[in-house]
């Protein structure tokens, strides 16, 4: 049979185990799959320990918008509509970010309303989900970080990361010259930027959903992110990259799943014997495509005369 999609996959599962048509494998096939889809991004420990895939396939390059932050101090409003206000009426853009004091606490799905510019909708993490009750409290600070469409709720000097991110690889600021930022942890980053002024970033912070710079941006920048991307859930998708070009490491991986569903310890063992074969075949292209043909050098390790 072809094996070409999510639907295929499906019946392939209760092919597999012999028992097609079967409602007791049908029915949590996509559970199956969705277990196999975290373990090739994210990998897994005992008893059966893989680590995550991270292939070419699935690194991907996107701007990230950032902007100096703009303090509208007390906002008013109601608890899910809140409102604040600047002394000037702004230009909302992507990458501008407010910062508020809230006058109530929300108690659900909340708006945001600037310099009675409209409400919009406040959302938080990714994909972008609406807030839950007690995500903004009375007399707390918040920052509101507009993406073109909507506010997402962010740390002090934050920006969402993009949908599907697993992994940084690279990043800098898109100046004159470019500016490559270092990673830093969250106490080196409290204790140099926590109440520093504003300035170009030099470095910064993953939290959560979000990415920290530091010093907090003094003006607009862009950052030019390189990273590993999650591929898309076939649930949604129906098919993507992994799943047309190697099968079996989306069919492998969901037969694991569902050998330990039922219990199975020894087609567990066999499939995940499979399935390890199937990725590693994939890490171990991966390199030889990325390094073959590069000379050998050998280096000393120092520099100068």
């Amino acid at each position: 049979m072809a094996l070409a999609n999510y639907t295929d996959l499906q019946a392939a599962i209760a092919n597999y185990l012999a028992r097609p048509g079967d409602t007791l494998v049908s029915t949590p096939a996509p559970d199956f799959i969705a277990l196999a889809e975290s373990r090739i991004a994210y990998g897994a420990d005992t008893p059966f320990p893989s680590r995550p895939l991270r292939i070419r396939a699935m690194e991907a390059s996107t701007v990230l918008i950032t902007a100096a932050t703009r303090d509208a101090g007390t906002g008013g409003g109601t608890a899910n509509a809140q409102t604040a206000a600047l002394p000037t009426s702004p230009v909302l853009l992507p990458g501008f970010t407010v910062k508020f004091t809230a006058a109530a606490s929300n108690s659900g799905a909340a708006s945001f309303n600037l310099n009675a510019l409209g409400a919009i909708a406040i959302k938080k993490a990714v994909p972008q989900a609406d807030l839950e009750a007690g995500d903004l409290v009375a007399g707390g600070a918040y920052w509101l970080y507009y993406d073109g469409a909507l506010w997402n709720l962010v740390p002090s000097g934050g920006t969402p990361l993009p949908a599907g991110f697993l992994e940084m690889r690279s990043i800098f600021l898109q100046t004159s010259p470019q500016q490559p930022l270092s990673p830093v942890t969250p106490e080196i980053y409290n204790s140099s930027w926590m109440s520093s002024a504003s300035g170009p970033p030099e470095a910064y912070l993953l939290e959560g959903d979000c990415i920290r710079f530091g010093p907090i941006p003094d003006a607009a920048y862009a950052a030019q992110i390189g990273f590993y991307r999650k591929f898309p859930a076939l649930a949604g998708a129906a098919t993507n990259w992994l799943m047309t070009n190697k099968p079996d490491a989306y069919l492998y991986g969901a037969l694991l799943e569902a050998a330990i569903y039922f219990r199975f310890d020894d087609d567990a063992q066999f499939y995940f014997g499979l399935y390890r074969g199937a990725v590693e075949g994939l890490q171990n292209q991966n390199v030889a495509d990325r390094y073959s043909g590069a000379v050998l050098q050998q280096r000393s390790g120092v520099v100068g005369p």
